[in-house]
C-alpha cells in the first residue's frame, strides 16, 4: 500500500469544500505527493498497451479515447514492477479508506439521490484513461448508476 499518498490525498479530499453548482463536486490541485506523482508518471502502461475505450466499455463515438483497465488479469499483463505499483494504486483508492471517505464526503448527496430506491447497488471501477489529439467530449448526462466519479489528470507538467 501507499500510506503516506493514501493520507494526504485524503487530507486534500475531506477538507476540499464542495461546490454545488452545477452539480456537487470539487477541485483539488497537487492531490498526491511530489514524488509519489512522479512514480504515477513513471509507472504508466506504454501506450501500446492501452486499448480503445469501445473495447472495454459500453459507449461509442470515442475513437480517441484508449484505456487501461485495473483488473488483476490485466494487471497481470503488465511488467511486473508496474503491475505491482498499479495494484497497489487501485487497492489504495478503489477498495480502501479512501473509498469510505468519499462515500462519507457525498453522503447527504447521495442520500437524496437514492431517496425512493432502497436496493440501489453499488459498483466501482478503476480505469487509467488517455486522451489523444483532436479528442472532445461533448456535454451528455452520464449513467444514472454513477453516483461519484473522481477524475485523477496525470500531466507531465502545468
Amino acid at each position: 500500500m501507499f500510506p503516506e499518498a493514501e493520507l494526504h490525498t485524503a487530507y486534500e479530499f475531506a477538507n476540499a469544500p464542495i461546490r454545488e453548482f452545477p452539480y456537487p463536486h470539487f477541485y483539488i490541485r497537487d492531490v498526491f505527493p511530489e514524488g509519489f506523482y512522479r512514480d504515477m508518471l513513471a509507472q504508466l502502461p506504454a501506450t501500446a498497451d492501452l486499448s480503445p475505450i469501445a473495447e472495454k466499455r459500453l459507449v461509442q463515438g470515442y475513437k480517441e479515447r484508449f484505456v487501461y483497465c485495473l483488473d488483476d488479469e490485466s494487471l497481470g499483463r503488465l511488467p511486473e514492477e508496474k503491475g505491482l505499483f498499479w495494484r497497489r494504486f487501485r487497492d489504495t483508492w478503489q477498495r480502501g479508506a479512501f473509498s469510505a471517505l468519499l462515500v462519507a464526503k457525498f453522503e447527504e448527496h447521495i442520500r437524496s439521490r437514492l431517496k425512493g430506491n432502497p436496493d440501489f447497488e453499488f459498483y466501482d471501477e478503476l480505469l487509467l484513461v488517455h486522451d489523444i489529439r483532436n479528442y472532445s467530449l461533448g456535454p451528455h448526462t452520464d449513467s444514472l448508476r454513477k453516483l461519484i466519479t473522481v477524475v485523477f489528470y496525470l500531466p507531465a507538467d502545468d
